[in-house]
C-alpha cells in the first residue's frame, strides 16, 4: 500500500492469502471484509469478467455461506460461473468443476430442483465435449440421483414466493420449509429418473 497505493494488483495475492489465513482462525467476517477488498481490486484492474478473480470468489462464497449470507453467497456463486462463461466459452469442459460446486452448492440449501439443472449443464457440456462413456459423467449422474433422493425425503424447494412467505434461513434463500409439516415421504413417490441416472 505504500509503495504502490490502496487499489494496486500486488495487493491482491496477499489480501488473498490473509483472507485464507482468517478463514482457518474462525474469523470470519475479517476473511469477507479482506477478499472482498481483493474482488474489488481485481475488478478494477483487470475487469468485471476477469478469471484471476476465480480463486478468490470460492472462498468468499464459504465465507457468506457460514454467516447465513446466502443471498450474497449466491449471488457471487452466479457470477462466478458468468466469469468462467466469459473467459472459457459456456461450453467449455473447464466449466465443468465450477458448474459441479454451483450444484452442490444449492443441493447442500435444499434447493435441489436448482442443484439439478446445474448438475444437468454439466452434465450435458460434458457428453458433448468426451462422448457417453467418459468417467468424468459419473459424479453429474450421482448428483442427479441424489438431488431426487433429498427432494424425496425433504420435499420439494419453494418457490421465490413460499420463500418470501416462511421465515428463517428458507426465508433469506428459498430453501425447503423444514417445519413444513404438510410434506411426507409417505405421501409422495420417489421419481425413478434418479434410479436412471445412477444406472
Amino acid at each position: 500500500e505504500q509503495h504502490a497505493g490502496g487499489y494496486s494488483e500486488p495487493l491482491i495475492a496477499p489480501l488473498h492469502g490473509l483472507g485464507l489465513d482468517y478463514i482457518a482462525a474462525g474469523q470470519t467476517q475479517a476473511a469477507i471484509d479482506v477478499l472482498r477488498r481483493a474482488v474489488d481490486i481485481s475488478r478494477k484492474i483487470d475487469g468485471l469478467f476477469n478469471d484471476g478473480q476465480l480463486p478468490l470468489l470460492e472462498p468468499l462464497v464459504r465465507c457468506y455461506t457460514a454467516t447465513d449470507q446466502m443471498e450474497a453467497a449466491e449471488r457471487e456463486r452466479l457470477y462466478s460461473l458468468r466469469v468462467a462463461d466469459n473467459a472459457y466459452g459456456p461450453d467449455s469442459v473447464k466449466d465443468a468443476p465450477l458448474l459441479d460446486r454451483t450444484a452442490h452448492w444449492y443441493s447442500a440449501a435444499d434447493r435441489n430442483r436448482t442443484a439439478r439443472q446445474y448438475y444437468g449443464r454439466e452434465l450435458t457440456l460434458l457428453q458433448k465435449a468426451l462422448g457417453n462413456n467418459d468417467l468424468q459423467l459419473v459424479e453429474p449422474l450421482r448428483g442427479i440421483a441424489m438431488t431426487y433422493r433429498l427432494e424425496y425425503l425433504y420435499g420439494p424447494e419453494e418457490t421465490p414466493e413460499q420463500a418470501r412467505a416462511s421465515s428463517g434461513f428458507g426465508a433469506s434463500f428459498g430453501t425447503a420449509n423444514p417445519g413444513n409439516l404438510d410434506y411426507s415421504p409417505a405421501n409422495s413417490r420417489l421419481d425413478p429418473t434418479g434410479e436412471q441416472a445412477l444406472r
